[in-house]
């Protein structure tokens, strides 16, 4: 993104970062890890860079990493809100946590708490709302409507299942936004033929791709971040040269700016108006299975900004440009975010906690209560989160994770009942349960490789 600024490049991007991210960001614990880590890894590449075989070009990487990160002091919020004011791009936020939302959407405070924590977290980073919502994941039920548009959003990002399962005939289908009749919320899907220019290993046949995982530079991941290039057809492995790396990944690039650009312009001959197609790559294919991926991003922004005919930009450009209004009620899609051997015993649990904590909160809502007794609500808040969050996994850790979050909502609640009926105070928690805490005492990785 700061190569394309610096090169005065018009195509801009939709980035859709999740809340637990920006927490992780906004922590000292983001900053600290992060430097540490970049300072042993680049360590350890030039004590031990003569066994590897692309030492030079990793090292090389890392410094820049380094240097960059240094620039910014670390904070890396404020750089995403200069690029987002600079129009370089639009910032976006995704539910609270991975929790699968068609799982819990019998309890609608549920998905209230999920959508308001998200949007809540990200105008607090960022000083001010999201348009838009990422839910490609997350899965899609039309209840979730006036939950979202109550949010303040102009759209949502939504698996592309949602359009073929509409009320009615979609003219332009996925090439058009669909407006929701009952509060005009803007749907968009992504794009099914994207998927098959994702970076996948065993679909890459060009040898010249980086065989190995390029993770995150935090720790605990992959170590092996020097390799050889893949075969191609079986065949021995070659060196890797990092100049033909980037040379193929400029020619994926092109190829798929090409192809998608026919693509369009065949559904723009059925419009007098322009169209539009969102394509959408999570950050762990981009840069964390692919070397590359950073090199095709950046191409694709200079092949676009070099096309007078077609623009790579963010969604509400693409919505204020195209004015086709396709409107009718989207089909439902599965959130494919669940564990299913989790699902069927904690499910009915967590609509139970999440009714103790509609009943404190509605209580709540009396009158003025003391700072102590907000602050437990927003704990209980917290542990529904991680609760619904550890829905999505499945592990003796996720399981754990979700007994805890019961049993402290459940003892939270006695308290508040006990105060709200007898007006005793109760004493200060001993314990205060943090999102991020619990988050990092998962066997997961959301936040390492986010």
């Amino acid at each position: 993104l700061r190569a394309l600024e610096a090169g005065s490049v018009s195509s801009s991007f939709t980035l859709g970062l999740s809340p637990e991210l920006l927490e992780f960001l906004g922590s000292a614990v983001c900053v600290e890890s992060v430097a540490a880590e970049l300072s042993i890894r680049i360590e350890q590449h030039r004590v031990h860079g003569e066994s590897q075989l692309l030492a030079s070009e990793d090292l090389a990487r890392l410094v820049s990493l380094q240097e960059v990160f240094r620039v910014l002091k670390g904070d890396l919020i404020s750089e995403y809100a200069r690029l987002h004011s600079g129009t370089r791009i639009e910032l976006v936020t995704t539910m609270a946590t991975k929790a699968p939302l068609t799982d819990i959407a019998a309890a609608p405070v549920a998905v209230q708490i999920q959508t308001r924590s998200a949007v809540q977290i990200f105008t607090r980073h960022f000083g001010f709302a999201p348009q838009g919502m990422v839910l490609t994941g997350a899965g899609y039920f039309s209840s979730f409507d006036g939950v979202l548009a109550k949010s303040g959003l102009r759209y949502a990002i939504v698996d592309h299942r949602a359009f073929g399962g509409a009320n009615a005939a979609l003219q332009f289908g996925t090439a058009a936004a669909v407006h929701s009749p009952n509060s005009g919320l803007a749907y968009v899907a992504a794009d099914p033929f994207f998927q098959y220019w994702q970076p996948l290993s065993e679909h890459r046949y060009d040898q010249w791709y980086r065989d190995s995982k390029r993770r995150s530079v935090l720790p605990a991941l992959d170590k092996k971040w020097g390799a050889s290039a893949q075969g191609l057809n079986g065949q021995p492995k070659t060196r890797y040269v990092p100049v033909q790396g980037r040379q193929a990944a400029e020619q994926q690039a092109e190829a798929w700016w090409l192809s998608h650009r026919s693509r369009l312009n065949r559904a723009t001959k059925k419009s007098d108006q322009p169209l539009f197609m969102a394509g959408v790559i999570s950050a762990s294919d981009l840069v964390g299975q692919w070397f590359e991926g950073p090199d095709f991003i950046q191409a694709l922004g200079f092949i676009a900004g070099q096309d007078p005919g077609l623009a790579l930009g963010t969604v509400s450009d693409s919505l204020d440009r195209v004015e086709v209004n396709q409107t009718t009620w989207l089909g439902p899609v599965i959130s494919s975010q669940r564990a299913v051997m989790s699902l069927p015993y904690f499910a009915p649990r967590l609509e139970y906690i999440t009714h103790r904590i509609r009943t404190a909160m509605n209580a709540l809502q009396a009158g003025a209560q003391p700072g102590e007794i907000v602050e437990r609500i927003r704990s209980m808040v917290s542990a529904l989160l991680c609760a619904q969050a550890a829905l999505a996994l499945d592990g003796a850790s996720s399981s754990h994770c979700i007994r805890e979050c019961i049993e402290f909502v459940d003892s939270q609640s006695q308290v508040l009942q006990s105060y709200f009926d007898e007006g005793k105070m109760p004493e200060p928690m001993a314990v205060q349960l943090s999102w991020l805490d619990v988050f990092q005492s998962l066997d997961i990785q959301h936040l390492t490789t986010a």
